[in-house]
């Protein structure tokens, strides 16, 4: 039987909007989900990204300040010096320069976030090993473990097949990324005195699921207007770029 709806009841539904956090919330297509976030998150919308950011510094007031900003992950560095045969130092330095000449102001490495997160972690297992065991009055043998992941693949799969079970285990500390873009666009924005949506974070990061990451509805600037990272780049994406636009 046919459900005919008449010419007077039609209706003009209007567009749906689905975002990329609507597309992460369904358990059956992540693999197409990665696929959009590459092409949003590349080496072409990296270059527009900044082209666009200088185009606007040319129009906007210099009363209001802004900022690019790229973090590098020691990974990626460490790839690209085997490439190039050349030292961590180097690469750094020579990453940087590259970098600068596009337009981006400043260049972090991420190994001091990399170290906030162990200590965060190492007094998050202190504190967790005294509530559950040395202050317990259970007698049972039974250990439940502190699990620490930092994998965006692995958080998606947990979140959607054994959540009950995992979630109440897992570490509360940011990776090393989250903490960089917590850095950028909260202790950077208040010290320079810089709006959050007026900095660009962009990370170079040696996994491309951390575009799944930092797209996340949870790591955004603490006023809301931007996200903690804006771009995320893989060391293969970084090399691209290098490889057309340079001759590091």
């Amino acid at each position: 039987m046919l459900f005919i709806i008449s010419s007077q009841e039609k209706r003009i539904l209007k567009p749906v909007s689905v975002t990329l956090d609507d597309c992460l919330a369904c358990s059956g297509c992540i693999t197409s989900a990665e696929t959009v976030l590459i092409e949003q998150q590349g080496p072409k919308e990296f270059l527009k990204m900044i082209e666009e950011f200088s185009n606007d510094n040319k129009v906007i007031s210099k009363e209001l300040k802004s900022l690019f900003v790229v973090s590098i992950s020691p990974q990626s560095r460490a790839s690209l010096a085997a490439s190039y045969n050349l030292t961590v130092e180097d690469t750094q330095r020579k990453l940087s320069a590259f970098l600068r000449s596009l337009g981006a102001d400043i260049c972090l490495d991420t190994t001091f976030a990399r170290n906030f997160s162990l200590l965060a972690t190492a007094e998050e297992f202190v504190d967790y090993y005294r509530k559950n065991y040395l202050n317990s009055t259970s007698t049972s043998l039974s250990i439940s473990p502190l699990i620490t992941a930092i994998c965006p693949g692995w958080v998606c799969y947990v979140e959607k097949s054994v959540s009950d079970v995992v979630i109440p285990l897992m570490s509360k500390v940011r990776s090393p990324q989250a903490i960089a873009g917590s850095f950028v666009k909260d202790y950077l924005s208040k010290t320079m005195n810089i709006l959050p949506n007026r900095i660009r974070h962009v990370t170079i990061m040696p996994c491309f699921d951390k575009k799944l990451e930092a797209s996340r509805s949870a790591f955004l600037a603490d006023d809301g207007s931007s996200r903690e990272v804006d771009l995320v780049l893989s060391t293969s994406d970084i090399y691209m770029i290098v490889i057309e636009n340079s001759d590091l």
